[in-house]
């Protein structure tokens, strides 16, 4: 068995009134009822003192039992704006751009978008005629701040801030059938006409009518003035009707005594209209501790009966009510914030179940990961050493090839020292030797004759590894008595002696 509590508040500036409502499967039963005078005339006095208001509604809820929860709050529909407007029939998401265009409410309701809040009622979805009809509503920002400001110092969250729940309640209740009700409340008298078709509400008499309709202690004559206009409007807007309606309901924010004195004053009127007073209570239950509800009480039982009210029949995916709230987010970007919610949770979820798996054969492999990592660092380390000895082997290798250069220079200069010891005669005489192993020797020496020294040349071609010798001075010496001849060869070697 499924039970769900809905808690309603109506604030006032002649009292403030509470309500629950409790439903059991289908069944509806009131189980709380509770209202506070309050010392206040008007809503500008009484916006004034929202900590007494939230004070005077904790102490409501103390009497009532009621810990905590959400609740539905009504604004004042005499500061409202509203209108019914026709439109072709859409998807929602279309209806939501057209709602969003401030262009939009300011045709219809003409209004200033930065100094008032909306909200709309689809109405009517007709699929068959492709016809929409919605209810547009504009309160002021200041009524808003004010409820919020109210809930924001007691144990209930506004979970939903609207406009008429008695033009809700009747639509849930009689939304398949032709309706028409008049509300007269000490701010506003209004008449609300619906069908399947059809929603429409007109404006009847203005404040001061209203309020003298209501007073016990108004004069006959002004009372009689009154009644009067307020009959005829309800003729003027009722005579258009099609269907003729004899019956219309009548709600009035009177105890019960006086309503039905003021039915029969009208009633006496509106000779070819009946009037039927309207009765919220019907259908629902009252718990036995309760006393029977005032009319009073009507507006916020309604208002406690709005989280189940859906007038409009759901055809093909048609629009619900829950738009009609000041201060629930209908818009997209609501549901695409939620979206991206819920998939950044899931992608978390998935995220850490997937870390959770790496988690475990990191874990496993571990001990792999380890081995390969001393392996890595064992070849790290061979791989410098090898660096090292392959330097090394090419250092040797230099070394190696200097030593062979240098014993074959000493081969050189010993066969060359050896040939030249040999081919040196009584005749010559070397004075400097100056050998570059690479490329010449350079001899200089003195001799007797020229032809002397180019036999010594000569002979030195024959040497192993002499290449050419090149006779680059010859000069006589007079006056001296030894070789009067000086000389210098250049014996040019060969490349190939050093190669091997």
């Amino acid at each position: 068995m499924r039970v769900v509590n809905s808690i309603a508040v109506e604030v006032t500036p002649s009292a403030i009134r509470i309500a629950k409502l409790m439903r059991r499967n289908h069944q509806l039963s009131i189980t709380a009822l509770a209202e506070k005078s309050m010392p206040y005339d008007s809503f500008e006095k009484l916006y004034r003192h929202p900590d007494t208001c939230a004070e005077v509604l904790n102490t409501l809820c103390r009497q009532l039992g009621i810990q905590h929860g959400s609740c539905i709050a009504a604004v004042p529909a005499v500061r409202a704006k509203t209108q019914s407007v026709a439109l072709a029939l859409m998807k929602a998401r279309a209806l939501r751009q057209i709602l969003s265009n401030a262009n939009f409410w300011r045709k219809h309701l003409r209004t200033d978008s930065t100094a008032y809040g909306y909200a709309y009622l689809v109405t009517v979805c007709d699929v068959l005629q492709h016809r929409l009809s919605l209810w547009l509503m504009a309160s002021p920002l200041t009524d808003i701040i004010f409820y919020k400001s109210v809930f924001a110092h007691t144990r209930l969250s506004l979970q939903a801030l609207t406009l008429s729940s008695l033009d809700y309640f009747c639509v849930a209740r009689y939304r398949l059938a032709s309706f028409r009700m008049v509300v007269i409340t000490p701010y506003e008298a209004y008449l609300t006409y619906f069908d399947e078709h059809t929603f429409l509400r007109h404006s009847l008499l203005p404040q001061e009518d209203s309020h003298l309709i209501l007073s016990e202690q108004t004069a006959t004559d002004k009372l009689t003035v009154a009644l009067a206009n307020l009959a005829r409007a309800i003729q003027e807007y009722t005579c258009t009707d099609s269907r003729n309606l004899s019956t219309i309901n009548i709600a009035m924010s009177v105890e019960q005594p006086l309503l039905v004195q003021r039915v029969q004053q009208l009633q006496a009127l509106l000779t070819t209209i009946e009037l039927k007073p309207f009765d919220v209570c019907e259908g629902i239950e009252v718990a036995e501790h309760l006393t029977r509800p005032t009319a009073r009480m009507h507006h916020v039982i309604a208002l406690a009966h709005w989280p189940w009210v859906n007038p409009v029949v759901k055809q093909r995916g048609a629009l619900t009510r829950h738009s009609a709230s000041f201060i629930r987010n209908d818009s997209p970007t609501y549901y695409q914030v939620a979206i991206c919610w819920g998939a950044a949770i899931f992608i978390s979820l998935l995220l850490l179940l997937g870390y959770q798996q790496l988690a475990h054969h990191w874990h496993t492999l571990a001990p792999q990961f380890e081995y390969q990592e001393q392996l890595a660092n064992q070849h790290t380390v061979i791989s410098q050493e090898l660096s090292l000895l392959k330097k090394q082997i090419e250092d040797n290798k230099n070394r190696l090839k200097v030593l062979n250069t240098f014993s074959q220079q000493q081969r050189l200069a010993i066969n060359f020292l050896t040939h030249l010891s040999q081919l040196l005669a009584d005749t010559l005489a070397i004075e400097s030797l100056d050998c570059q192993w690479l490329d010449a020797c350079y001899i200089k020496g003195r001799a007797h004759t020229y032809s002397d020294v180019v036999v010594f040349s000569e002979a030195l071609k024959k040497i192993e590894g002499v290449a050419e010798v090149i006779i680059t001075q010859a000069q006589s010496q007079p006056n001296t008595h030894q070789a009067a001849m000086e000389f210098a060869l250049e014996c040019q070697l060969n490349s190939w002696v050093l190669d091997d």
